[in-house]
């Protein structure tokens, strides 16, 4: 039920909207914040008057992150290596408020939600285990930003976007080598926004 529901947003979104665009930059999910994966963004803008419009926007991302240490300071060689691969998508949508100057330069901002699904999957060496753990959940946003016009139907803009509170699932599973000390947890979560939250992305909007 829930993916039909969001199939038909995303095809009354394509069907409906008068502008579209696509951009790509950096920004996290609440429970993501030591990591800031990569992010491909479509968007579907539906103009509700010269000032105001509605903004939906399907996006994936993804990102990989390597550290190297040494189990002792004297040594002369890295003893081990951390690996951990980010991949997900989201699902947003917003109002946004453009504020009309009569030039080049726009300024516009908004207020939206998300729904995001990220999985990550750890091999730590350090501590000796390896851990797959899936985020779902429901997101508030704040966005701001600037539109560049570059003619008559192509705008550039760069975008902003803050998170607010997130609702999280969260479901992880560890693998701790020989230790028979396996762990699996499953739970539920508010989170507040943290400092590391801040995304940015640019890209380029096109009019019919």
């Amino acid at each position: 039920m829930k993916k039909t529901i969001i199939a038909l947003l995303v095809i009354s979104g394509m069907i409906f909207a008068q502008r579209f665009g696509a951009s790509v930059g950096t920004g996290t999910f609440a429970g993501y914040d030591d990591y800031s994966p990569k992010h491909l963004t479509g968007h579907f803008y539906l103009p509700l008057n010269d000032k105001f419009s509605f903004d939906f926007s399907v996006g994936i991302g993804g990102a990989n992150f390597d550290s190297e240490g040494d189990y002792d300071p004297s040594s002369t060689h890295d003893d081990y290596e951390n690996s951990v691969k980010v991949r997900g998508a989201n699902l947003e949508a917003g109002f946004l408020y453009t504020y009309k100057t009569g030039s080049v330069f726009e300024p516009f901002a908004g207020l939206g939600l998300g729904i995001y699904s990220y999985s990550r999957d750890e091999d730590n060496e350090e501590n000796n285990f390896e851990s797959e753990a899936s985020y779902t959940g429901l997101g508030q946003f704040i966005t701001f930003g600037l539109d560049m016009k570059i003619s008559e139907k192509f705008t550039a803009f760069v975008q902003f976007k803050k998170l607010g509170l997130s609702y999280i699932n969260v479901n992880d599973e560890r693998d701790y080598g020989n230790d028979n000390n396996d762990v699996e947890e499953s739970y539920d979560y508010l989170a507040a926004p943290g400092v590391d939250d801040l995304g940015i992305s640019a890209g380029v909007k096109f009019s019919f």
